[in-house]
């Protein structure tokens, strides 16, 4: 009778081990899958706002016969600076999804070892 409630206990054990860890992985899955259509967005943004960036540099191409030099180069400066300032967003938002993703996986393994611990405590 003893070994049937060990062994009962420790089926017991596993399963509530196993019902934790999954709703921890079903959390975590939401998780990422927000994170993903967040990069997806960004994606999405960036792609939009080159686009918008690639008209003006043709815009800017097919006008500069008819612009003075100092328009020229005022114009060229403008789509330069607006260059830099696209560059520095889609390094600042990929450093940001970048951080958010480390997070998950810290929190992650923070969850797995805790799980963990919570079962070795019971043997």
């Amino acid at each position: 009778m003893k070994i049937f409630n060990s062994v009962l206990g420790v089926v017991l054990l596993i399963a509530v081990a196993f019902l934790f860890w999954k709703e921890k992985y079903d959390y975590h899955k939401e998780l990422k899958v927000k994170l993903e259509a967040k990069a997806k967005q960004l994606e999405s943004d960036l792609a939009r706002k080159s686009k918008v960036f690639q008209e003006n540099v043709s815009l800017l191409q097919a006008q500069a016969d008819r612009m003075s030099d100092d328009e020229l180069q005022a114009a060229q400066m403008d789509l330069q600076q607006t260059q830099q300032q696209l560059m520095m967003y889609r390094d600042e938002k990929t450093q940001e999804l970048a951080a958010e993703e480390q997070e998950l996986n810290m929190l992650i393994k923070e969850d797995m070892e805790g799980i963990l611990e919570n079962i070795k405590e019971e043997f």
